[in-house]
């Protein structure tokens, strides 16, 4: 996967330098901008390279695509936060009756099975009441 994204990167990369080239002349022209708004006063940019205006749209354009994916990527980030805050309770849980299982307190508290013979029941128990 990781060759793919590189080739990938790289003819992108590519046809951008191929687009470049193929309109070298349109890049490197000037053109002045003129602003007019209704009760203000006209505005003329300096010059300015198309390269330049084709930047700055593309920065823009990202700009925009960042802040219009923000709110999805904190609404994720919050609910990530959430459930790695509940598979850490559960860790607590599972931890808490895997050392409750193990205490042999635990085990001494329980009633004994009914197939087990208690220690009254066994021999050793009969022979020392016997003596």
């Amino acid at each position: 996967m990781r060759k793919f994204k590189v080739i990938l990167a790289l003819v992108i990369i590519g046809l951008i330098v191929m687009f470049v080239a193929q309109n070298e002349l349109y890049f490197k022209a000037t053109n002045s901008f003129r602003v007019k708004i209704p009760m203000l006063e006209e505005y003329n940019s300096p010059m300015v390279y198309n390269w330049q205006v084709c930047l700055g749209a593309f920065v823009v354009g990202v700009v925009l695509i960042f802040l219009a994916s923000l709110p999805g990527r904190m609404k994720t980030r919050k609910t990530v936060k959430e459930l790695n805050a509940t598979i850490q309770t559960h860790q607590n849980k599972i931890s808490a009756l895997k050392n409750e299982a193990q205490t042999p307190a635990a085990a001494s508290d329980s009633p004994p099975s009914a197939g087990a013979p208690s220690a009254a029941e066994s021999p050793a128990g009969e022979h020392s009441q016997a003596t």
